[in-house]
């Protein structure tokens, strides 16, 4: 993987090695800082097209599984398996989950698992302790989401290519509340680690949240968050002497100057490590650039098709200027990072 990296940041006709790929806007929480709940979409993506997409792109190496709750997929094995099989150099996945059913998606995860991916990982969606969560979610999922992490962590204690993290997006309706949900894992989950819990930042995008910023005074909430991501840091800190517990530092820090500025930190790598396809085949720089550049299904399920027009190297220049949207997503950030390196570890 390590090449396919250096490779994408050196060579403009290199593939992303990375694939954002929502598998369905169906979704069961009622977040109200996401609106991806009221799509109530129609005419997704088939299990054979996405098998179609898989077996014409076989060159990524990191595919994360999003949604909407991937898990309604009742074929989300199938579609593991699509790229498992057909990506030659597959290294990472990973999907993420509201817990709706801890005995389905512990089952699900196992069948993942028989796919024998080299590293799989899946994040548990927390935003906040049980009064929070439900206030934030809209759903009443708190016990679910500490069985279903609790069942997960027990299963990598069998698969040393497993892991399972709480996923923590802080948002205006949550925001300085992150201590307080930490003390209340540390009473349900004993021995959770700041390392456990994977901290983001909200962001808005019409063509995958379909939100709108919240009415919040933001000044105030900029100066509440700026102050809960240096507490995160200086906990965060404590887990640098690992790789991921270092982007984890770094990511927070970098948190910082994008919520101060309304800036990506450093320049943006989207559409040269990464992409995103939404559950109908179009395919976006991200999650957060609206940009149609192009739809698989339109196009033999090719990326190549896509990816190299001019109207995609037109987007791509515009992208390393930051002539975009800016963000700092953990779907981008991550590639960021490892592209920028000289500039993440610098203090």
């Amino acid at each position: 993987m390590g090449l396919k990296i250096l490779n994408s940041n050196i060579n403009s006709k290199a593939f992303p090695y990375k694939l954002n790929f929502a598998t369905t806007y169906w979704c069961n929480s009622k977040c109200n800082h996401c609106s991806i709940w009221k799509k109530r979409p129609k005419n997704e993506m088939t299990l054979d097209e996405i098998r179609s997409f898989a077996q014409n792109n076989g060159f990524f190496s990191w595919v994360n599984m999003t949604g909407g709750e991937p898990f309604l997929r009742r074929d989300i094995t199938g579609i593991a398996q699509a790229f498992a099989e057909n990506s030659r150099n597959l290294y990472l996945m990973n999907i993420t989950t509201n817990c709706f059913n801890p005995d389905y998606i512990v089952s699900k995860v196992r069948e993942l698992l028989s796919l024998k991916i080299p590293r799989f990982i899946t994040v548990v969606s927390l935003d906040g302790d049980k009064e929070t969560y439900k206030e934030v979610r809209g759903v009443d999922w708190y016990d679910k989401v500490i069985e279903t992490y609790k069942a997960l962590k027990a299963l990598a204690g069998e698969h040393n290519r497993f892991d399972a993290f709480f996923g923590y997006t802080i948002n205006p309706f949550n925001q300085g509340k992150f201590n307080r949900t930490f003390a209340a894992l540390k009473d349900s989950v004993p021995g959770i680690r700041a390392a456990d819990v994977h901290v983001n930042i909200f962001h808005t995008s019409q063509h995958y949240y379909d939100n709108m910023s919240p009415k919040t005074d933001y000044e105030l909430y900029k100066k509440s968050v700026l102050a809960e991501l240096e507490e995160i840091e200086k906990i965060k800190q404590s887990n640098v002497l690992s790789p991921i517990g270092f982007l984890e530092e770094r990511y927070v820090h970098f948190a910082k100057q994008y919520i101060a500025t309304g800036k990506t930190p450093m320049t943006c790598k989207a559409l040269s490590t990464s992409v995103f396809v939404d559950p109908w085949g179009n395919v976006f720089p991200c999650t957060i650039y609206g940009r149609i550049l192009g739809n698989l299904r339109k196009n033999d399920f090719s990326l190549q098709k896509i990816l190299f027009s001019e109207f995609s190297n037109q987007t791509k220049r515009e992208i390393n200027e930051l002539k975009c949207p800016n963000c700092w997503t953990p779907c981008e950030a991550y590639q960021m990072m490892l592209a920028n390196m000289g500039k993440t570890i610098k203090p």
